[in-house]
């Protein structure tokens, strides 16, 4: 049996952020922790004490600017990251792959098809 990870679902959005947790922790075989990011922070790490085995961001209107934000702050050696973008589009492909993103899911996504792929990026990323 594969060791239970710690996935950190990150968003502007708390509506956004508390659903997609909801749903993710109804059917996902991992520990699911929500986190709104708010104060002005960009990075969905800031102030942890111990760093989740994947990040997953939702974006919102604002994700542009947050995206940017993590390619000029970036940090080697974080947890993989997958971004949910919901008005996603080529632009903001290019920018989570620079800020280091897996996977990119553009649009509406289910909480289903989220766990599919942040299963195939632990087995990927993480030994275990």
């Amino acid at each position: 049996m594969a060791k239970r990870r710690t996935i950190l679902v990150a968003s502007r959005s708390l509506e956004a952020m508390v659903d997609m947790a909801t749903e993710l922790a109804s059917i996902s075989t991992h520990k699911i922790e929500p986190r709104h990011i708010s104060n002005g922070h960009t990075d969905p790490l800031y102030g942890l004490d111990t760093v989740p085995d994947l990040v997953v961001m939702l974006l919102t209107d604002s994700g542009h600017d947050d995206l940017e934000a993590l390619v000029a702050e970036q940090k080697p050696g974080g947890p993989p990251m997958v971004v949910v973008a919901e008005h996603g589009d080529a632009n903001t492909m290019r920018l989570a792959m620079r800020a280091g993103a897996r996977d990119f899911l553009p649009g509406q996504v289910s909480a289903a098809e989220l766990s599919e792929t942040i299963d195939r990026v632990v087995s990927q990323s993480i030994d275990t």
